[in-house]
């Protein structure tokens, strides 16, 4: 019964996300918004493997983490290469 609470929590979270990128204004809640979708398919690709929901639950936690860890170098790389005033000019931020 949690699996299917989680389960349609992620869900709504993706339906959410994808209304949220094709209503986007800034570039701020496009990388939240990549973030989440990247989020739903590493659950997507978890849903697949039948196991155990410990293991589920692990291996969420760990791709979560990573996918943290990826946005942060995105986020990194973007502030390096683009300054501040370009993308306050474009009016992105």
């Amino acid at each position: 019964m949690m699996m299917v609470i989680i389960k349609l929590c992620l869900f709504l979270i993706l339906f959410f996300s994808i209304f949220m990128i094709v209503n986007m204004n800034n570039f701020f809640m496009f990388l939240i918004n990549m973030e989440l979708m990247m989020i739903m398919f590493y659950f997507l690709l978890l849903n697949c493997i039948s196991i155990n929901m410990w293991v589920y639950v692990y291996y969420f936690m760990v791709m979560m983490v990573c996918d943290a860890c990826l946005g942060l170098s995105m986020m990194i790389l973007i502030s390096y290469f683009y300054s501040l005033d370009f993308l306050l000019s474009y009016n992105l931020w």
